[in-house]
């Protein structure tokens, strides 16, 4: 198909690995068909979303035909926690062990011991949160004010993602 993009096969790329890793950690029980059948819809939506903006070319598709792999990068980010026992199990006791040689505490119940106001978990939820407002607005900016490089602004930042 002319109409792909080397966003497209990047955003393949990864679809099809995230899925192999998937499927080697599959744990009957835990996870579900859910996962696949999103990848199913995600690839509809994105050869629908090709298939729009070639028939309409219109700004408002091009910004969405060219940035969808961002904006799927929260649901691919939340994912990543299913892969970490794909190499090994559960390596919390051993880093919790880890800390309390070095600082002969555990630093994250200090920190919350030592800093447990309400206002500041705040702040700091929101700071976390910022990362995926960041990547829209200057996607927005980048789309809105510096047009000619958009394309290859997102295929950069997606290519980083």
């Amino acid at each position: 198909m002319n109409a792909l993009k080397r966003i497209d096969f990047l955003f393949f790329i990864y679809l099809a690995s995230s899925t192999v890793l998937l499927l080697l950690t599959w744990a009957p029980g835990v996870y579900s068909p859910v996962f696949i059948w999103i990848r199913v819809l995600m690839l509809s939506f994105i050869f629908g979303l090709i298939y729009l903006n070639n028939k309409l070319a219109k700004p408002v598709t091009e910004l969405f035909r060219y940035s969808y792999p961002l904006l799927m990068c929260g649901y691919f980010y939340s994912e990543t926690v299913y892969y970490n026992k794909l190499f090994f199990s559960n390596l919390d006791p051993l880093l919790a062990h880890i800390e309390i040689a070095i600082f002969k505490i555990q630093p994250s119940i200090e920190f919350s011991a030592h800093l447990s106001n309400k206002l500041f978990s705040e702040l700091m939820y929101f700071a976390y949160f910022s990362f995926y407002l960041l990547i829209l607005i200057f996607t927005l900016y980048v789309f809105l004010k510096k047009r000619d490089d958009f394309k290859q602004i997102t295929f950069q930042m997606s290519a980083s993602l």
